[in-house]
């Protein structure tokens, strides 16, 4: 009987210990987080840091370009080496300190995580473009932690630029008023190459250049001292100059150059889009004129065409302070953002189980934070 009375205590106490037992595993245990050793996270960080740099430095900052975007996930791979890559996953988030950049309703907000002067760069259709700029911004949500610039538009662009001096860095970002209508640029051994979609390039041609059949207008714009610019062409007229005497006539040689950039139709990079090649165009006229010296000036006329010649020259990337180039087609203007404001190189990291770290990079003209997270695979 003792016995039975000492069995049937035994599997009461059992009982009442399940669920505590219950309780501990489910709600208090936490299991160890597979997270892989810091040197590993910190040779993934010198990779990423690397392949950014290379892909800005070769021209090939496009991750919209598959192939282009690939070429950074293989640069990374080289990098930390098959035995870390096939055990450990990565995913880099690389954005810029200027979080947001919207067009609504007759104005521009431009949202950043630092103080500091901000420039902006407005590009219309057709090919015009002008800027804004503010010295401080106009308000600060400490909630958030984010600076606030407003401005007031006479006329809706159709890309922005926001470059933002901080007192310890630069930041840009950009806006689109139709992301699918941009072009983008990469570079084929070293030349200025734009990938645009076949359904914003117009058969309407822009002009015509003595050396190609079709070529494209094309305006290169630039951040420098604070402001915007742009590589335009420019038109000089060196006169070879005579000896006048009051009254009498002689013949001065004129020599009228143009320097313009253009791009012009280079195959197709695959179904969806056609390439583009820019280039520097020279067009030389000589002509000779008959001038007279009348009253402190020349009076010239009969103009006769002696000879002409036109070249090209080719464009290398990286143009570090460029910023866009802007293709006008006859039709469309079509910009090509050369920096970027956010992107991800990697795989889609889990919800949990990861090693994260941040650094910043710069990438030519501009800096960047990147958030890398690491894991075991």
């Amino acid at each position: 009987m003792k016995e039975i009375v000492e069995y049937v205590l035994a599997f009461i106490i059992l009982l009442s210990v399940i669920p505590v037992f219950n309780m501990m595993v489910n709600v208090y245990y936490k299991p160890l987080v597979k997270a892989p050793q810091t040197n590993v996270v910190d040779i993934y960080a010198s990779a990423v840091s690397l392949a950014l740099s290379n892909a800005f430095s070769s021209g090939n900052l496009t991750p919209e370009l598959p192939e282009l975007y690939n070429s950074i996930v293989n640069y990374v791979r080289s990098a930390v080496g098959e035995t870390i890559y096939s055990r450990y996953g990565f995913n880099a988030t690389v954005s810029s300190g200027v979080t947001g950049v919207t067009v609504s309703g007759g104005s521009l907000v431009v949202k950043t995580l630092y103080n500091g002067t901000l420039a902006v760069l407005l590009v219309f259709k057709g090919g015009a473009w002008s800027t804004l700029s503010k010295a401080s911004p106009d308000a600060f949500d400490p909630s958030s932690g984010t600076y606030t610039y407003t401005f007031t538009l006479q006329s809706t662009p159709q890309a922005v630029v926001a470059v933002l001096e901080s007192s310890s860095a630069r930041f840009a970002n950009y806006w689109f008023q139709d992301p699918s209508a941009s072009a983008y640029l990469y570079s084929s051994s070293g030349n200025v190459m734009l990938a645009v979609s076949n359904s914003v390039l117009s058969t309407v041609k822009a002009y015509n250049h003595p050396n190609f059949s079709t070529v494209y207008n094309t305006t290169l714009l630039y951040y420098a001292n604070n402001t915007f610019n742009a590589y335009s062409s420019a038109y000089y007229e060196p006169l070879v100059w005579v000896v006048f005497y009051p009254g009498s006539y002689d013949i001065v040689t004129l020599n009228r150059s143009s320097i313009g950039y253009y791009s012009r139709p280079a195959g197709a990079w695959n179904s969806t889009y056609s390439t583009l090649r820019t280039f520097v165009g020279e067009t030389h006229v000589t002509v000779n004129l008959t001038c007279r010296w009348v009253s402190g000036s020349y009076y010239c006329s009969n103009p006769v065409y002696v000879s002409s010649w036109a070249g090209t020259r080719d464009l290398a990337l990286p143009i570090s302070n460029l910023v866009m180039a802007v293709v006008y087609d006859g039709s469309n203007s079509i910009p090509a953002p050369v920096y970027r404001g956010a992107f991800s190189v990697g795989e889609r990291p889990p919800s949990s189980g990861y090693w994260e770290t941040t650094f910043y990079v710069r990438l030519g003209l501009f800096d960047y934070v990147v958030d890398l997270k690491v894991w075991q695979r």
